[in-house]
């Protein structure tokens, strides 16, 4: 991810998801809470034809616990034809990379 994070900007993202080509899109931010939410809408093309909504929140549980909830929503004319592809390797990657988040929270917090 490149860019500067905040709201209405535009960022860079490439994604290189497990047996997939790599993906280059341009997001714009949507919201941008540092310690609690995240969210960018990609479109392809123009708005409608397939935007993709994608959301990263950290939502406190209990007082030394959070949950980490990472979501994709999609719309456009094009979703029936496109979230499939999308949403096979695309989310694979995106669970590695939710691991590998897990793992450095946890490596963070043992060091602490």
């Amino acid at each position: 991810m490149s860019g500067e994070v905040a709201v209405g900007n535009q960022i860079s993202i490439k994604l290189t998801p497990p047996d997939s080509n790599e993906m280059n899109f341009k997001p714009v931010v949507q919201i941008m809470e540092p310690t609690s939410d995240f969210m960018w809408i990609g479109r392809l093309f123009f708005k409608g034809v397939f935007d993709g909504a994608h959301r990263f929140q950290i939502k406190e549980i209990a007082p030394t616990r959070v949950q980490f909830v990472h979501s994709e929503e999609f719309s456009g004319i094009l979703v029936p034809i496109l979230k499939k592809m999308v949403e096979g390797s695309t989310t694979q990657g995106f669970i590695q990379m939710n691991e590998a988040i897990k793992l450095r929270v946890e490596s963070i917090e043992n060091k602490a």
